[in-house]
């Protein structure tokens, strides 16, 4: 493996770090949350969207690899393909307008056939502890 990006990777990642940071700045923005419930989906949908396509890059996944030691369990194992799995089914159903109204079932992730992306990430962690995630704000200490 290459220690330096390439030509192609450094322009796809500058793109991505780029997007992502500037949806990351608004959606964490006390206002952001006054905004109308759509907007406020459509952003963190966006950000989703660049986060899983950042993802793709290959030293990236050697970098969550290493960080299933050094997290509690399941909090690394389950971070990658928990933010593609909200961003596939975000891509593939593009139904919702709102966080409220996002659901899934077997039924609906099986509507083509069974055992694609979304369905065996839901079999792979069926059974499996509850993860909780939250987000530190320094500037709130909260």
């Amino acid at each position: 493996m290459e220690a330096r990006p390439n030509k192609s990777e450094e322009l796809f990642l500058s793109l991505g770090y780029n997007r992502f940071y500037d949806l990351f700045d608004e959606i964490m923005m006390d206002d952001f949350w006054e905004k109308e419930d759509c907007y406020r989906f459509g952003k963190v949908s966006s950000i989703f969207a660049v986060y899983a396509e950042l993802l793709a890059y290959e030293p990236f996944k050697h970098v969550l690899e290493a960080l299933k030691t050094q997290r509690p369990p399941m909090e690394s194992e389950i971070g990658g393909p928990l933010f593609k799995f909200v961003r596939n089914v975000l891509a593939h159903f593009p139904v919702f307008e709102t966080w409220g109204e996002v659901w899934v079932s077997k039924e609906l992730v099986n509507w083509q056939r069974e055992g694609l992306t979304i369905d065996r990430f839901l079999k792979k962690y069926v059974g499996h502890d509850e993860v909780k995630y939250r987000f530190w704000e320094a500037d709130k200490n909260a």
